[in-house]
């Protein structure tokens, strides 16, 4: 079975809420749109003029997976995922019935958690501007960890960013982090990742009781005064990253660390002449390629 799900043509725009503690299984409230996914096969579109502004929490958010290990989930979740020409804008902000001192409101968030799939991911052409948080966040594990330590074994298998307009977030444009599961990711032909308060793209592989696996290609993408590095690729406790970087132009640095985990850059010895900006390996070995 599979459930097919669109969510088009919405302005959402004040929604009120309340901070959760993910430790205890709960979650915060006060989302533009929320989705939910823990059994069979879901086909979501979330497309042609959605407007998300000004809610309290984040803009979009899905946690595709059973975080918590408590519910019957006969076989793995499954998903093909498609977020397309919205605006998302000036998320995690106080509302009239709502305020909170917490970091948050991102403009899409996307948990992958327990034994989930996703199929494909294509997040394309939208406007994400000036989110409380990042512009888009994408976690492996993060909830699984939280709640019973198990970083999860989630598989990310096709994901896209692309043609999007993403500045002035708080922090990070995009974020992708794992600390457990495998993820195939392209981010391309972003025309703007730009002025954000952190770093225009950051990437961290980390390990645990599941250890991650993030492979990237990351290429055509312009990257103009973010706060901190154009890009940041990371490794940690057993994670591996490896990234293809090619054709970006930063006018920050790229900055890429082995700190305890596995670091691989494709075609290393002609990184920097590939790319406008510096780029800095710490630790990085040579690759041919990462898919």
């Amino acid at each position: 079975l599979r459930d097919l799900v669109t969510i088009t043509g919405n302005t959402v725009t004040g929604t009120s809420g309340a901070i959760g503690d993910a430790n205890n299984g709960e979650f915060s409230t006060g989302e533009g749109i929320f989705v939910t996914h823990i059994n069979r096969r879901l086909n979501l579109t979330i497309a042609e003029g959605n407007q998300i502004r000004d809610n309290f929490e984040n803009g979009i958010v899905m946690i595709i997976g059973e975080p918590t290990g408590n519910l019957p989930v006969t076989a793995p979740p499954r998903a093909d995922i498609t977020i397309s020409d919205n605006i998302v804008a000036n998320n995690g902000i106080d509302t009239a019935n709502s305020t909170s001192n917490e970091s948050r409101g991102d403009g899409i968030r996307v948990f992958l958690e327990g034994n989930a799939i996703v199929n494909r991911l294509d997040i394309n052409n939208n406007r994400i501007i000036g989110n409380r948080d990042d512009g888009i966040q994408i976690s492996q594990g993060e909830l699984t960890t939280a709640i019973s330590g198990n970083g999860s074994t989630s598989q990310l298998n096709n994901a896209t960013i692309s043609n999007n307009t993403i500045e002035n977030q708080v922090q990070q444009g995009i974020n992708v982090t794992a600390v457990g599961g495998t993820a195939n990711l392209v981010i391309e032909n972003n025309p703007s990742i730009s002025q954000n308060g952190e770093e225009g793209i950051a990437i961290f592989a980390s390990g645990g009781a599941d250890t991650a696996q993030i492979n990237a290609n990351v290429r055509f993408n312009t990257l103009t005064d973010n706060l901190g590095s154009g890009l940041l690729g990371t490794t940690i406790n057993g994670g591996s990253l490896c990234i293809d970087l090619n054709r970006n132009n930063s006018n920050t640095n790229y900055l890429l660390t082995d700190a305890g985990g596995t670091l691989q850059v494709v075609n290393l010895g002609d990184v920097n002449a590939n790319n406008i900006g510096l780029v800095i390996p710490l630790g990085a070995m040579n690759a041919q390629n990462c898919f």
